[in-house]
């Protein structure tokens, strides 16, 4: 793992899940007992682009991450499992319409 770039720590049932992307081709999971490790490896690349971000609200887990079209947001089921369903089109960021709001010239 010595090409994982931009670490998020999230404390979930007692233990601490490090997400990391790995360059250009995706994220993994570890997982600790500590914040500050040492951290196991417990997923594969689990193929989210790069840079994803946890949002937990309440019993419920997003993770955010960028895509060739925009930025997606995957639900998930626990700290290394991802729900089987798509958000609906109004949750998704569109990154074409996005760059069009946002571009002033």
């Amino acid at each position: 793992m010595k090409t994982d770039y931009a670490p998020e720590i999230i404390y979930w049932n007692e233990y601490f899940y490090m997400y990391t992307s790995s360059g250009r081709s995706g994220n993994h999971v570890l997982k600790s007992d500590s914040p500050t490790g040492p951290f196991s490896l417990v997923t594969k690349n689990i193929e989210k682009s790069i840079e994803g971000n946890i949002f937990i609200d309440d019993a419920s887990m997003y993770l955010s991450h960028s895509r060739a079209s925009g930025i997606a947001v995957s639900p998930m089921i626990d700290p290394v499992t991802f729900a089987k369903v798509l958000l609906p089109a109004h949750l998704r960021i569109d990154l074409p319409s996005f760059k069009k709001m946002v571009n002033t010239t």
